[in-house]
């Protein structure tokens, strides 16, 4: 079954073939429907023996729905000739679609990793962080205590009140 509905009887697929560009493709044999043989003008003399005909597709756009020797169906994203059709460019979409969402994961679960290594350098280091940040505090009481001292008449106002 091709992506703009045509069909022809599937007599056999063959992957794990390489197009000159390095392109994965998988080779279908299969009888055309007279329908399909009209719609992309095959002629009698475009087949073989057997009354079929061999294409070849990259592999990214076949998809094996059965692969019972019996009932052995395939579907093929584009049509005959190799063209793109509603099926292929939506499953283009979707493809670049889960891809994108694979990569923002993989940014997500980093960004994760990150925090909680972050979250646990801080708690590891929570002590230290309160020692220094008390004995900051203890020197502001300590000067203000020096100035509450030195000034005891003083408006606390006029001195600062958040010394």
């Amino acid at each position: 079954m091709f992506g703009d509905g045509s069909q022809g009887q599937l007599l056999y697929k063959k992957d794990n073939l390489v197009d000159t560009e390095g392109v994965r493709l998988s080779e279908i044999r299969f009888r055309p429907t007279h329908e399909l043989m009209q719609r992309y003008k095959i002629s009698m003399n475009d087949l073989d023996v057997e009354s079929s005909i061999i294409r070849r597709y990259p592999s990214s756009k076949i998809l094996s729905l059965s692969d019972d020797p019996m009932t052995n169906t395939v579907l093929v994203f584009c049509d005959v000739v190799g063209e793109n059709t509603r099926l292929s460019n939506l499953h283009a979409y979707l493809f670049d679609t889960i891809e994108g969402y694979e990569k923002r994961i993989k940014t997500l679960v980093s960004q994760n990793a990150w925090l909680h290594s972050e979250i646990k350098k801080m708690t590891s280091n929570m002590n230290e962080y309160v020692k220094d940040k008390a004995k900051l505090f203890l020197t502001a009481i300590k000067v203000r205590g020096e100035i509450d001292q030195q000034f005891p008449g003083e408006e606390k106002e006029s001195l600062g009140e958040n010394m």
